[in-house]
């Protein structure tokens, strides 16, 4: 999976979550992003 698809993905998840403030669902994302990215699970 690209990056771009996985934030996408990611983020769509987190808007479900109705309790999660914008600023947490940034800092969340950027946050799974860059362990996803370390790990080698997304391209990019």
């Amino acid at each position: 999976m690209r990056e771009d698809e996985f934030t996408v993905e990611l983020t769509e998840l987190l808007l479900r979550t109705s309790s999660l403030t914008a600023a947490q669902i940034v800092e969340i994302r950027r946050e799974l992003t860059a362990f996803v990215k370390k790990q080698g699970w997304v391209e990019g």
